[in-house]
C-alpha cells in the first residue's frame, strides 16, 4: 500500500512515513443490504451556512448528519452520554468498553439515539447491540454495533460511507469530536490531523505512563492533531476523510489524549468486513458456546445477530423453561453404561423473536467429565418434498454423557 510522507509535532522533528489505515481492495463477499432513500457521505454545510468549507474549531452538529449520541437513560434532565457514527440506515457504531458500561436491565428500554441534532431529538430507539469479536479476548477498545429501530423515525437519515477501497494520498483528514453539553448544537470540534507512526506514538503513551496494553486497539492507527493544544477526547471521536466530495469513516479513537497529542484510533478498515457480515446476517440465527456444556442460541428476525452471555435485559420475558433429569442405563449385566447420548428436540416458531435460549446440562455430582452438548438443525419434512416452507425451525440437541453420572439438563 502507497503510504505518505508526513511531519511528525510530537517528539523529535523528522521526516517520517506514516500509516495510513487499512482499506480494503476486495468488496465482501456478503450480499448488499440497501439503503432506503439514503445517500452516504453528505453534509449539510451548504444548507446551514451558504458554503460547504469545513472550518476548523467548533461547528454545529446539524452540519454533519452522521455524528450523533446515546442517551441513557433517555428521560432524566441530566443523562449519560456516548458518540455514534450512523453508517448506514439501521446501524451506527461507537465505542464497546462504553456500551458495555451501561446497565443491561433496562439498556435497549432506556436508551435513545439522536443523530444530526443535539440532545433535544428527534430520538432513535435502539433494537440491540453486539460487541467487536476482539473485545475483551485482546483489547478493551473495540467497536460496538448498535442495530437502530428506523421504522417508525419521519426524517431523511444520512450515513457516513464506507472507507476508501484503495489508498488515498494528498487528502486532508479530519477528527471530529464531541463535547459533553449535548443540548448546546456547537457540540462538534474539528482538527485537521495528520498520521504518525505506531512506534513513536507508543512511546509516547510510555512516557505518560498510560501504555496499558489492553487498551491498545488490535488494529490501531495514530494521528495528531495541529492545533489545540493537549487535551482529553472522548470515545468514538470519528476520524474521516472527504473523498470525492463525500465524507468516509476511517476510524473511532479510544478514551483517552487528543488535539496535538498523539490520539489512538480503531482502524475501521479492518472491521468494515465483520460489519457488513454482521448486516447481512440480520434475521439468522446465532450461537455462542460459553462451555462445552453450555450453549447459547439467539435467533430474532429483525436484529443483528448477538453473541455472549444473555444480559438481564433479554432474561425478562421468560416464555418457557424445562429441566430434565437423567439417570444412568444399565446394561444387561446391571452395570453402568460409562457413555451414553440424550437427544433433546427443540421446535421455533418462525415468526417469533428469541432473544436468548440458554441449554446447560451438568453432572448433579461431582464428576471428572463434563457432559458435551451440540446442537443440530433438521427439517423433519425433507423427505415429503413439501412445496410450501414450513412454518417452524427444527433443532435437535445432544449431550454425550460419560461417567457414572446423575446428569441435568
Amino acid at each position: 500500500m502507497a503510504q505518505e510522507p508526513h511531519y511528525q509535532r510530537g517528539w523529535n522533528r523528522e521526516p517520517l512515513v506514516a500509516a495510513r489505515p487499512t482499506v480494503s481492495t476486495k468488496s465482501p463477499k456478503t450480499k448488499k443490504v440497501p439503503l432506503r432513500n439514503t445517500q452516504c457521505g453528505q453534509d449539510r454545510l451548504i444548507q446551514n451556512t451558504g458554503n460547504d468549507t469545513v472550518l476548523l474549531g467548533k461547528n454545529n452538529i446539524e452540519n454533519f448528519p452522521w455524528l450523533g449520541l446515546l442517551i441513557y437513560p433517555f428521560e432524566t434532565p441530566r443523562p449519560t452520554t456516548t458518540a455514534v457514527v450512523l453508517i448506514s440506515k439501521e446501524i451506527a457504531l461507537s465505542a464497546a468498553l462504553d456500551i458495555d458500561y451501561y446497565p443491561k436491565k433496562n439498556f435497549r428500554a432506556q436508551s435513545r439515539v439522536v443523530l444530526g441534532n443535539n440532545c433535544t431529538g428527534p430520538f432513535i430507539r435502539v433494537r440491540d447491540y453486539t460487541f467487536g469479536p476482539d473485545f475483551t479476548r485482546t483489547t478493551y477498545s473495540s467497536l460496538v454495533v448498535l442495530h437502530l429501530d428506523t421504522s417508525h423515525y419521519q426524517h431523511k437519515i444520512f450515513p457516513i460511507c464506507r472507507p476508501p477501497q484503495e489508498s488515498i494520498t494528498g487528502e486532508e483528514v479530519f477528527a471530529m469530536t464531541l463535547f459533553n453539553d449535548c443540548y448546546n448544537s456547537s457540540m462538534v470540534m474539528v482538527h485537521k490531523m495528520e498520521y504518525m507512526f505506531t512506534e513513536n506514538c507508543r512511546d509516547f503513551y510510555r512516557k505518560m505512563e498510560l501504555d496499558i496494553e489492553t487498551m491498545w486497539p488490535t488494529h490501531l492507527v495514530c494521528a495528531q492533531g495541529d492545533s489545540g493544544g493537549h487535551c482529553i477526547w472522548r470515545s468514538a471521536t470519528a476520524l474521516v476523510i472527504r473523498h470525492e466530495g463525500l465524507w468516509k469513516l476511517l476510524g473511532l479513537s479510544i478514551y483517552g489524549p487528543g488535539c496535538e497529542s498523539p490520539s489512538r484510533f480503531l482502524d475501521y478498515g479492518m472491521y468494515d468486513h465483520w460489519v457488513q457480515r454482521t448486516i447481512a446476517r440480520i434475521g439468522q440465527p446465532s450461537i455462542t458456546r460459553i462451555a462445552k456444556n453450555h450453549l447459547i442460541l439467539r435467533r430474532t428476525m429483525t436484529s443483528i445477530p448477538r453473541f455472549g452471555h444473555c444480559d438481564s435485559e433479554e432474561r425478562k420475558p421468560e416464555i418457557f423453561s424445562d429441566r430434565i433429569t437423567v439417570m444412568p442405563p444399565y446394561t444387561e449385566s446391571g452395570e453402568y453404561e460409562e457413555i451414553a447420548n440424550l437427544y433433546y428436540n427443540v421446535t421455533l416458531q418462525q415468526d417469533v423473536n428469541y432473544h436468548c435460549i440458554i441449554l446447560r446440562t451438568w453432572h448433579v455430582f461431582v464428576n471428572n467429565s463434563a457432559p458435551v452438548i451440540t446442537i443440530h438443525r433438521y427439517d423433519p419434512n425433507a423427505e415429503q418434498k413439501m412445496a410450501t416452507p414450513n412454518k417452524n425451525i427444527y433443532y435437535f440437541v445432544e449431550v454425550r454423557l460419560q461417567g457414572r453420572y446423575l446428569s441435568k439438563i
